[in-house]
């Protein structure tokens, strides 16, 4: 898909470490470069909040438009070995639509422990 003019450019990422007040879907501009591997399900590593802090987000959505004015870039992929398959991310958003949990917390009930391991990311 990279190249094409229908590809999406925009992806609903849920930040799997964000409080429930604040646990909603934030639109990022999928770079060129990633368009091809970003999908629903995917992890990817986004810039969060006003000192733009990398975090690690669930793409939910795929879509042309944004509905935020300030968009900003997804930084990368997190693990290509880790994705969730479209049941498994609408058991989770589901469950925080009706158990009133994180989107972050449903994903880790869903995927064992030693896998959410893998998508740590470590700067220096």
């Amino acid at each position: 898909m990279t190249g094409h003019q229908g590809a999406a450019q925009y992806a609903g990422v849920y930040i799997l470490d964000n409080p429930y007040c604040i646990d909603v879907s934030y639109d990022y501009y999928i770079p060129q470069d990633l368009r091809a591997a970003v999908s629903p399900g995917v992890f990817v590593t986004v810039p969060f909040g006003h000192g733009n802090r990398k975090q690690i987000g669930l793409v939910a959505t795929v879509h042309n438009e944004a509905t935020a004015k300030r968009i900003k870039s997804i930084a990368g992929l997190c693990s290509e070995r880790i994705c969730l398959s479209g049941e498994m991310l609408s058991l989770c958003l589901y469950l925080h639509e009706q158990t009133l949990c994180t989107v972050g917390e449903a994903v880790r009930c869903a995927i064992p422990s030693t896998a959410m391991s893998h998508l740590v990311d470590y700067y220096s």
